[in-house]
C-alpha cells in the first residue's frame, strides 16, 4: 500500500443520485402496481357513472390517487411491526420487539 489516496470513482453528486434511484426502485418494488392500476380502472368507472367526461375522469382519478399516495408518507401504518424472521433473530432488541408485538396481537 503506497499511502496515496485514490481518486473517487464517481462524484458525490452522482453517488447521491444513484443512491436515490436505488432507494426509489426498491420502494417501488414493494408497491403492487398491477393492483393500483386495477383500482384506478375501478375509480374511472365509478367517476364515469357520476357523469364526468373523460378529461375530468382522468384528472380526478389522478388527483385522488396522488393524494392517497402522498398520505402514505405520514401514515403510521407504513411502519411494520417486527414478526418472526425467516432465519430467527440474533439481535436482543429485535427479539424483545417481536415479543412485545406478539403480546399486542394476542
Amino acid at each position: 500500500m503506497s499511502g496515496n489516496l485514490q481518486a473517487a470513482l464517481i462524484t458525490p453528486e452522482r453517488a447521491t443520485k444513484l443512491l436515490d434511484e436505488i432507494v426509489f426502485e426498491r420502494v417501488l418494488g414493494f408497491v403492487d402496481l398491477d393492483g393500483l392500476f386495477g383500482f384506478e380502472q375501478e375509480l374511472w368507472c365509478a367517476l364515469a357513472e357520476c357523469g364526468l367526461d373523460d378529461d375530468a375522469i382522468a384528472e380526478a382519478s389522478k388527483a385522488m390517487i396522488d393524494r392517497a399516495l402522498a398520505r402514505i408518507a405520514e401514515d403510521p401504518r407504513r411502519y411494520g411491526t417486527f414478526g418472526p424472521a425467516p432465519g430467527g433473530f440474533d439481535c436482543p432488541d429485535c427479539i424483545e420487539e417481536a415479543r412485545v408485538n406478539a403480546k399486542r396481537r394476542a
